[in-house]
């Protein structure tokens, strides 16, 4: 009976200590949420232009949004990375083109913010605000970030004033139109209007920016968001800032993923790293002294398992930038360094040309099934030009143009120019995810 009763104090102990415990420290998301909360702000952009639907947009329903007013509002959110200087961050197509942005903070305050600069290829935009008495994030390392960390996302959706929805990391290295987005895939509810917002761990750190959501129609979220990376947003941010702009560097080289059976193959030693497939002519590579078949370990200092992960990093670096390279050549480790080309100099249109007010760039890629798609790749269509009313978008990839095969942007230069004196319409063929489709600009 003394037994009995000394089990029993000691369960009610246990239960009065735990009770106690939750009543100093409740599991709640609160306490973190109301130091992060500040930090993010609602956006409403103004678009003077013919309503059109952008492939990611937001648009806010309602009277704002008719098509003979020629102007419509878009939604999206901004996080605040430095209070001192008023610098938000936010997505690119939630105010490309916009002629007034109008950012209200978490206390309702509201200003008219400038747009400092925008790269429509990662996504991401900074703008600017006069305000005091501000409060920025604190910024993480989305490197650190493990499938199965508790995130929340916070933001604007469907123009609810700042609402916090929490989940997992559901994935990592998911894969953008464009291949430089190594995005966060989470299933903390993003939904229209969440763009530009935070993604943060449970410390409170900002580790991506929300940007897209996969749905099917008008279904809105499925549990399936996607997030840019902290590590490159703050890459591309810093160019932002400095420059207004973002000009990418090339390195010029294909690359592939080191499997077991490669390995064997090619005799290579390492479990890590990607494979150099091919080194492009008068390329920062082939000056660098890299070539086929060497495996790359490493980019400066940090480790490479994929080709996308190679492709991700050097993708938000500027031009003339040097990088490290640790590369294994013969079983032997050596270190080389490149200065990355200018990249936007052979992505140059013909300003004559039906097609011009698109930006193109080399696209030769080997997905996971060893299938390999070459052709071009749109990085930007200027709205209201004949191809963008023609449906080609950011991200497509030309594969054909009048029937013709498109390998690279010499034979589209040519196979264009062969076009335009025929004056008739264009026909394009373009990849676009999985898919391919036919696009006519007339």
């Amino acid at each position: 009976m003394k037994k009995i009763s000394y089990i029993f104090l000691v369960i009610f102990t246990l239960n009065t200590t735990v009770c106690g415990a939750l009543e100093k420290n409740p599991m709640s998301l609160n306490p973190m949420l109301n130091k992060v909360m500040p930090t993010v702000v609602n956006i409403r952009a103004q678009h003077d232009i013919p309503f059109a639907q952008h492939p990611y947009s937001e648009i806010q329903a309602g009277e704002d949004n008719v098509a003979n007013k020629g102007s419509y509002v878009e939604l999206g959110s901004g996080v605040i990375l430095n209070a001192k200087s008023g610098i938000i961050v936010t997505n690119a197509h939630v105010v490309h083109d916009a002629s007034t942005i109008l950012i209200t903070l978490n206390d309702n305050r509201k200003y008219l913010a400038n747009l400092v600069g925008e790269d429509t290829v990662s996504d991401l935009a900074v703008l600017h605000i006069d305000a005091k008495n501000l409060t920025d994030i604190n910024i993480g390392k989305s490197s650190n970030v493990k499938v199965g960390d508790f995130v929340t996302a916070i933001g604007n959706p469907f123009g609810l004033h700042q609402t916090a929805t929490s989940g997992i990391v559901s994935g990592l290295h998911r894969r953008s139109l464009n291949g430089l987005n190594n995005f966060i895939q989470t299933d903390a509810p993003i939904n229209p209007g969440n763009s530009g917002g935070a993604l943060i761990n449970l410390a409170g750190d900002l580790v991506g920016i929300n940007t897209a959501i996969l749905s099917t129609g008008n279904s809105g979220n499925i549990g399936i968001g996607f997030a840019i990376p902290s590590d490159l947003m703050v890459n591309i941010v810093k160019q932002l800032v400095k420059y207004s702009n973002v000009k990418r560097g090339l390195l010029g080289v294909t690359l592939q993923e080191l499997t077991p059976q490669l390995g064997n193959a090619l005799k290579v030693h390492t479990k890590n790293g990607v494979i150099v497939n091919s080194v492009s002519p008068e390329s920062a590579a082939e000056k660098t002294g890299l070539k086929k078949n060497d495996v790359i370990l490493a980019i400066d200092e940090q480790d490479v398992f994929t080709a996308d992960e190679a492709k991700s990093y050097i993708g938000v670096l500027r031009e003339n930038t040097k990088v490290a390279l640790k590369i294994e050549r013969d079983n032997l480790v050596q270190q080389k360094y490149a200065t990355l080309k200018p990249l936007h100099a052979k992505s140059k249109v013909k300003e004559i040309s039906p097609l011009s007010g698109i930006t193109l760039m080399d696209y030769d890629e080997i997905d996971q099934a060893k299938n390999r798609t070459k052709g071009v790749m749109v990085t930007n269509v200027a709205q209201g030009s004949k191809a963008w009313l023609g449906g080609l978008s950011r991200g497509d990839v030309i594969i054909s143009l009048n029937n013709k095969t498109i390998e690279n942007l010499d034979q589209f230069t040519k196979q264009e120019a062969s076009a335009v004196k025929e004056n008739s319409g264009i026909l394009i063929e373009v990849k676009r995810g999985i898919s391919s489709y036919l696009i006519v600009v007339e």
